[in-house]
């Protein structure tokens, strides 16, 4: 078969690596990314001398017996111009009634669609060939709808989840459906299910006498108060102003007796100010306080400002001239940078209408601006009772989304939003939230639409969110897909995992490990000090990973199985990394049966000369032998384990990686590791320096077995270092250390013996944020770049209370 497969990949749940054909085919693969324009590719598959086009996605599992059904049935009917597998799928995302069924005896049948879907569909290049250009895959085929002849198979249904597949397709590729979808409805295309009905709200334009023309806008900024801590840094942001026709009105919102003291200090420099206006009102919350405050307000627009954040000096300037070039605007929007307990620029985001349906509930709306007059039309401020009266901006922001308002999106920071230990507890259940959820949806909705299910997944600072929505007893259904900051991950240990130095002793000497700098040497963690770890494990509402390593060999520990056995039991995944000594199916057996989840054998080399030399351990031959046996023996034995071999990637090995990876690639190993070697903060000896991962990684890419560097760059706050973050390292004395790169226990943050985990990590985390860190951080490769380069001081003040 001559062919070309056009693969759109970088879907989160992948099944498919790549097109496996068995031979058949004497085509190329074409790889494009998701949120990248379809159509660059579909030329390259006209340039090409192929015959066929198989469009798929990486989000299903591409399986060579199901193309090669589908090619001859393509081959054998010359009438059809394409053809897909039938899946479930096509029902909610399309709202295609499922195929016919046949007797016949043969285990398919064929039915015609009145459109292809792009996730799995092979077609014949030259019936294509004239087909109008289109932003995504998915317009490519829905405009030719009327007019080419699509058929599907129906076999077994496709293994593929409907619901991630959308919403990636929301996340990544929303302007490109938005852009395809308006160009559609200019064409009169008609066929176009929900799901691809994506518009971006607020960018049309109304006509210039649509609303009367603001000259000089007067904003008024209303700023809802029950902590004094910041509240004084607050005020003077607006003071500093480079734009004057302001009104601050600030209310007080009933806190208790002692804040409110402290609150009228802080604001008593500032009564003089005419245009400073300070009410006193019983507790309601901030819906509730933000509505009187802005009824009472005399601005043009309406702006919210929370009391322990800031404004730039130019942000009302910059707004006043998006008034200036938009004088239709409802809105206006711009970026937040986050500071405090992290880093970080959010620019506003495109919010997206799917169908009818919006796709954000939320996001940082701070800072926005809405027009007073529009503001009273819509009631004012609207909160949800069900979380305290909070949710009034998303609840603004849906209305602006239902009437399709003008908005201007300014992508510049034009808001500080502080994160400090004051605001890193949420006082909301997680029913409450789900509630909110539902209270939007069920109020915004449009008429007919019910929310179905949602989703939540982790993505380091953010959280991802996605929304099914069905229409009422019709087939219709649509997924939104929206990403915001969870501004309590800082502050929560989800995720963290916990580095157990259950021992600093070890029977290897490596390059890569500067232990002559050890200051505990020779010691074993007492069970006592593991029962405390195991207490505070107890009460944490997630048990963490606790990975056995630190700086030393954990196999040596004489109460090794007990350990295990102490830490299982309080819920903890427990995994072991060893160099392999005293590894054997025996000490499997015993270790598994305690409560192991996870073993690593670190073996850094594929021969035993290069393994003399980076870890001058001797027997190698012995170590490969046992990891061999429990390789075999894993799925039968010990089919719950997960068992990998690792590589420290140094110039002394690198030109051994690729042989170790093909002795490694036997079954029973779950995965290889290949780790970037760091510079151990500077403490490497000068002739010890990093191999190359790099080419490594584009190598291994498409190997799900082979992991590339454990800890990867990944964006994240400015001055937080990953593994300062990700990672708890409790050394054998009990102490919480910076991390495993502190050789010398220079940053101690307190003894499991007298405080919690959380509590710890806390700690660590604030006194690293406030530079205290600086000396041993600013010298080391995992940290962000921007804090090894220039470390500037302490950032801003974190601790509650602090001034």
């Amino acid at each position: 078969m001559n062919a070309i497969a056009l693969v759109r990949h970088g879907f989160t749940s992948p099944r498919s690596r790549g097109v496996d054909w068995s031979g058949e085919w004497t085509g190329r693969v074409e790889r494009y990314k998701l949120g990248e324009p379809f159509f660059p590719a579909w030329q390259r598959a006209l340039s090409s001398s192929a015959e066929y086009a198989l469009l798929v996605d990486d989000a299903i599992e591409c399986r060579a017996s199901d193309l090669r059904l589908l090619h001859r049935v393509l081959a054998a009917n010359p009438a059809v111009d394409g053809l897909t597998l039938d899946s479930g799928a096509l029902g909610p995302v399309y709202g295609i009634a499922p195929s016919p069924k046949s007797g016949a005896r043969i285990p398919w049948t064929a039915s015609r669609l009145p459109v292809l879907p792009p996730w799995l569909t092979l077609l014949r290049i030259e019936r294509w060939r004239d087909a109008a250009p289109a932003e995504t895959v998915e317009f490519f085929l829905l405009r030719e709808a009327e007019r080419k002849v699509a058929a599907r198979l129906d076999v077994a249904a496709l293994p593929f989840d409907a619901t991630n597949w959308a919403g990636d397709l929301v996340e990544h590729a929303g302007t490109l459906l938005a852009a395809d979808y308006a160009a559609a409805a200019a064409h009169g295309h008609s066929v176009v299910p929900p799901q691809f009905q994506v518009t971006v709200p607020g960018t049309r334009q109304w006509r210039a006498d649509a609303v009367p023309a603001i000259g000089r806008p007067c904003f008024a900024i209303v700023c809802p108060s029950i902590r004094p801590d910041f509240l004084g840094e607050t005020v003077e942001s607006v003071l500093a102003q480079t734009w004057d026709n302001w009104e601050l009105r600030i209310g007080i919102d009933g806190p208790k007796e002692i804040q409110l003291r402290r609150i009228a200090a802080v604001l008593d420099p500032f009564k003089s100010d005419p245009r400073i206006h300070i009410r006193r009102y019983p507790h309601g919350g901030t819906g509730p306080t933000r509505r009187r405050l802005a009824s009472a307000s005399r601005g043009d627009f309406v702006m919210t400002l929370d009391d322990d954040d800031r404004l730039p000096p130019h942000t009302l300037a910059r707004f006043a001239e998006a008034i200036a070039e938009r004088p239709d605007a409802v809105l206006l929007r711009g970026g937040t940078r986050v500071f405090g307990l992290c880093e970080s620029y959010l620019p506003p985001r495109l919010r997206y209408r799917i169908g009818a349906v919006s796709n954000d509930l939320f996001e940082v709306n701070q800072p926005f601006a809405v027009r007073r007059d529009v503001l009273e039309a819509f009631g004012g401020f609207e909160w949800d009772p069900n979380l305290k009266n909070a949710g009034e901006d998303s609840d603004l922001f849906l209305k602006i989304d239902r009437e399709q308002l003008p908005v201007v999106v300014i992508d510049e920071p034009l808001y500080e939003r502080r994160l400090s230990t004051l605001n890193q507890t949420l006082d909301c259940t997680s029913d409450e939230c789900a509630q909110h959820i539902r209270f939007l949806y069920g109020k915004h909705n449009p008429p007919g639409w019910q929310l179905a299910d949602v989703r939540f997944s982790d993505h380091g600072t953010h959280v991802g969110m996605q929304t099914l929505h069905r229409r009422r007893d019709q087939a219709e259904a649509v997924v939104c897909s929206t990403r915001f900051m969870n501004f309590q991950q800082v502050g929560s240990r989800d995720g963290v995992v916990v580095d157990l130095e259950v021992t600093s002793l070890c029977n290897a000497v490596c390059t890569f490990c500067p232990r002559t700098h050890l200051e505990r040497h020779a010691r074993f963690m007492s069970l006592e000090t593991v029962a405390k770890v195991a207490d505070s494990i107890r009460r944490e509402k997630t048990p963490p990973m606790v990975v056995l390593a630190g700086i030393g060999e954990s196999t040596l520990h004489p109460d090794l199985n007990d350990i295990v056995r102490i830490l299982a039991g309080a819920g903890a995944r427990v995994c072991l990394t060893t160099n392999g000594w005293n590894l054997s199916l025996d000490s499997v057996d015993a270790l598994v049966a305690a409560g192991l989840s996870e073993l690593n054998v670190s073996l850094n080399a594929a021969s035993a000369p290069t393994h003399a030399a980076v870890m001058q351990l001797k027997n190698f031959a012995g170590i490969v032998e046992s990891c061999r046996s429990v390789a075999l023996a894993r799925p039968m034995r010990w089919p719950a384990l997960e068992f990998h071999v690792s590589f420290v990637v140094t110039d002394r090995n690198e030109g051994e990686v690729h042989d170790f990876v093909e002795q490694w690639q036997i079954d029973g190993v779950s995965q290889i590791w290949l780790h970037r070697l760091t510079n151990r903060r500077g403490l490497l000896a000068p002739d010890c320096r990093p191999g190359d991962t790099d080419g490594l990684a584009v190598k291994y890419a498409d190997n799900p077995r082979i992991i590339v560097d454990l800890f990867p760059e990944r964006d994240g706050p400015a001055n937080l270092c990953r593994v300062a973050r990700g990672v708890d390292f409790v050394s054998v004395d009990g102490d919480m250390l910076l991390c495993a790169q502190d050789y010398e226990s220079r940053h101690k943050f307190g003894n499991i013996a007298h405080a919690d985990l959380g509590r710890l990590h806390e700690m660590k985390l604030l006194t690293h944020l406030r530079g205290e860190t600086a000396a041993t951080c600013t010298g080391c490769t995992f940290c962000p770049p921007s804090f090894r380069s220039a470390y500037g001081g302490p950032y801003s003040i974190v601790q509650a209370g602090a001034v």
